[in-house]
């Protein structure tokens, strides 16, 4: 719960709705919220390449090096003039993005494997959670938290029933922008192998947990406005109205929160065909505060998915939980996560 401070100084906040001359580039940037959905931006294709690169281990050390060094840039701005509501203003921002994935078996698959089951991932700047909806145990229903790392790339596998199983790749990207965790249909062989395994990614949908909440207390006579806002592209179904906003001269607030059930039996929302690549989605949690006309901080989170194919590369002799694994080659799906934030 946000707590406001019981006294803000009058001579402070009569500044903040007075810009000084060399904020007011960066304050021209500052717009109150209209739209409801925002576009979704594609992965570069030299970020991808990376990526796979790394999961590929194609590189030498020093090219290792430097691609690391590029993808753990963090992209963090900062929007607000150096004024009293800088400082004062109480804003929370919050926003995380959990991806299902469907995967669907072959039409000219045989044998008595299940015809479908969906995998789960959330994806953060310190682990992955990883949740197959079918798991082969009862004991694994619950999924697995999978720590990142700065210099090891994690592999682990997911067994599920009737031998739809998942082997995961999540390359060493702690701390960093951006995330990712590669997902490949392969199932168990007699000699320590994973080979290829009938099913291929059919359908997604995007689950989102935010929350916008502000507090502003504008000087006397002096009207405040607070507008927070849960938006999203098209693809992600959200609550309406996607913006709460309060006016006035007193202490003003506005909050903004939801989430979506992660349970397997909710039937919202609904699971997207898939037909090309890549599939991309945003959502994003935002709070603006200023005077009735002109917004002065603006605080928020976005998060960009992308669910991409590419090609993995044979695997011999990994280690896989405590065992050395070979893993076959070929279609893989890449699911990534791109964090901004503005303060």
């Amino acid at each position: 719960m946000l707590v406001l401070p019981r006294i803000f100084p009058l001579v402070a906040f009569m500044a903040l709705f007075s810009i000084p001359q060399a904020d007011a580039q960066s304050a021209a940037e500052l717009t109150y919220t209209s739209d409801s959905v925002i576009p979704a931006q594609e992965l570069s294709a030299e970020t991808r390449t990376k990526i796979v690169a790394l999961i590929n281990e194609q590189e030498t050390p020093v090219e290792r090096k430097k691609t690391l060094k590029s993808l753990c840039t963090q992209t963090i701005t900062s929007l607000s003039p150096d004024t009293a509501l800088a400082k004062k203003a109480i804003v929370e921002t919050k926003a995380s993005v959990a991806t299902e994935i469907l995967f669907e078996k072959s039409s000219d698959a045989s044998g008595t494997m299940i015809d479908s089951f969906s995998f789960l991932v959330d994806l953060s700047p310190y682990r992955v959670f990883a949740q197959h909806r079918r798991p082969r145990f009862p004991s694994d229903s619950a999924g697995f938290s999978i720590p990142l790392s700065k210099d090891v790339a994690r592999a682990a596998r997911f067994e599920g029933v009737l031998g739809a199983d998942i082997f995961a790749l999540v390359p060493p990207l702690k701390e960093c922008g951006i995330q990712s965790i590669a997902l490949c249909a392969r199932r168990y062989e007699k000699g320590d192998r994973l080979i290829k395994a009938p099913y291929s990614l059919k359908k997604v949908r995007v689950l989102v947990d935010g929350k916008a909440e502000a507090i502003l207390a504008p000087p006397t006579n002096t009207a405040g406005k607070v507008r927070v806002s849960l938006r999203g592209s098209s693809n992600v179904e959200l609550q309406s109205p996607a913006f709460r906003e309060t006016v006035g001269s007193q202490t003003i607030s506005a909050r903004l929160a939801f989430k979506h059930s992660r349970e397997p039996a909710q039937s919202t929302p609904s699971f997207l065909p898939l037909t090309i690549f890549p599939f991309t989605a945003v959502f994003e949690s935002r709070a603006d505060l200023g005077s009735e006309a002109l917004a002065l901080k603006t605080s928020r989170k976005l998060v960009s998915i992308d669910v991409s194919l590419f090609e993995l590369t044979e695997k011999l002799d990994l280690l896989v939980g405590n065992s050395e694994t070979s893993i076959e080659g070929g279609e893989c799906y890449l699911v990534t996560q791109q964090i901004e934030e503005t303060i």
